[in-house]
């Protein structure tokens, strides 16, 4: 086993902005893919929310840009999930529809919540799920707002449960345990700033890097560098933490 880890050059970790397995995915299961080692949508059950006096089935989705963005803090999920008849899960997830009318502004088309993509509309997905591992009971770090989803996954724990609209309390990261292991690492951020510039432990290194190009490391760089880099004779560090749509400008 210790052989095979030594094969390995980079370790990548790709955030995204949270999407449920069965929205993705979940196609894998029915025809014409008919993957049984994939536990999503089953051919011939009906999965459908009602919503005041409306049924809205699950459907195939054409176009890949959401322009509704569900809402997904914990209220949002508690509602979303639905009242397990048992003291524990499955929940029936039967409130989709009722909290992604409950939005501030109520969203024009409110099947779009219970779309789905298929391998046309999503095919790198699509082949990076036939060509490598798919886990397939797939959960975000915690069913919440972005910010503790966020901090849980590079941190392990969140010391917010909610959206904060001030700056984050300091915690450890993983950048923290790279840092005290002397493990090279490279985070990519989309957007002006990487999401962490909300803790304050963060902020100056962040600009440094990505706004005053001073030190050598610089563990911080924009997106639209990767490419470059990548292609480029500089080898890249062992550890690369890509945040894609995760910003705060």
């Amino acid at each position: 086993m210790t052989g095979n880890l030594d094969k390995i050059e980079n370790i990548i970790v790709v955030m995204m902005e949270n999407r449920s397995f069965d929205h993705l995915l979940g196609y894998l299961s029915l025809p014409p893919s008919n993957r049984s080692d994939i536990e999503g949508f089953k051919p011939g059950q009906i999965y459908q929310n009602a919503y005041n006096g409306k049924t809205y089935p699950i459907h195939e989705l054409g176009d890949t840009n959401v322009v509704e963005d569900p809402p997904h803090e914990r209220a949002d999920n508690a509602l979303q999930f639905g009242a397990s008849k048992v003291s524990a899960p499955p929940f029936p997830m039967d409130g989709c529809v009722e909290a992604y009318a409950h939005k501030k502004e109520m969203p024009k088309d409110l099947s779009l919540v219970m779309g789905y993509y298929t391998a046309k509309s999503v095919p790198m997905y699509d082949f990076l799920a036939r060509e490598f591992a798919v886990c397939d009971h797939w959960f975000a770090p915690m069913p919440c707002g972005t910010q503790p989803n966020r901090l849980m996954a590079f941190g392990g724990e969140s010391r917010l449960g909610d959206n904060n609209n001030f700056l984050s309390p300091n915690q450890d990261l993983v950048y923290d345990w790279l840092n005290e292991r002397d493990i090279d690492w490279r985070s990519y951020c989309h957007g002006l700033l990487p999401f962490f510039a909300i803790m304050p432990k963060w902020q100056f290194p962040i600009l440094r890097d990505t706004v005053l190009p001073l030190g050598q490391k610089r563990h911080f760089r924009r997106y639209s560098r990767f490419r470059a880099d990548w292609q480029s004779k500089k080898p890249m560090p062992p550890v690369l933490l890509l945040s894609l749509n995760t910003r705060i400008f």
